[in-house]
């Protein structure tokens, strides 16, 4: 996306917190795959006050390779998942917007399934790993699965309803009026 005045056809943003581990490999991986699908993009990596070298990993990233297309989102103290994610969605301009984790625990490749949702004619598709995927790049252990199923009854028990985080998202997208989509 060399010239800033087009609007992305996809917004990527994935909120961190102290993933200094994993950043520099789910930013090559996207930067991969979007390179390959030929779309307009941009990449907003919303830094929610980590304490570790997470953001000036992604700025050496930008830096060394005079990306355009990837920016940095920084808030000075952690306040969760959701109000990083809020900022990013915010910021994003692009005609789809994606919402991934930082370990890219749901493959990025996934995003061409939920685009084809939206281009059916579906305002927001949100994508799980609770459901069974064909050549799924990550696979969770039994425990890991078992102990993300109690926790989600327990959320949805507690939370009347649904995941509070997922709800504030919505909304967010909700007051932007654009259609958008998540990955979980």
């Amino acid at each position: 996306m060399a010239d800033r005045s087009e609007s992305p056809y996809l917004s990527v943003v994935m909120p961190v917190y102290n993933e200094e581990r994993n950043i520099s490999e789910s930013l090559r991986r996207v930067e991969v795959f979007m390179a390959a699908t030929g779309w307009t993009w941009e990449l907003l990596v919303s830094d929610d006050g980590s304490t570790d070298q997470t953001a000036a990993l992604v700025q050496a990233a930008s830096s060394a390779r005079n990306r355009e297309r990837l920016r940095l989102i920084t808030a000075p103290e952690n306040r969760g998942k959701g109000a990083a994610a809020r900022k990013g969605i915010l910021a994003a301009t692009g005609k789809y917007i994606l919402l991934t984790d930082a370990d890219l625990s749901s493959p990025i490749k996934e995003v061409c399934k939920l685009i084809g949702a939206l281009d059916g004619g579906f305002e927001v598709a949100i994508g799980s790993r609770a459901l069974p995927a064909p050549g799924g790049d990550v696979q969770q252990s039994f425990r890991r699965r078992l102990s993300g199923r109690i926790f989600n009854l327990l959320v949805r028990f507690i939370a009347l309803g649904g995941f509070k985080e997922t709800r504030a998202v919505l909304n967010v997208l909700e007051k932007k009026r654009r259609t958008s989509f998540s990955v979980k």
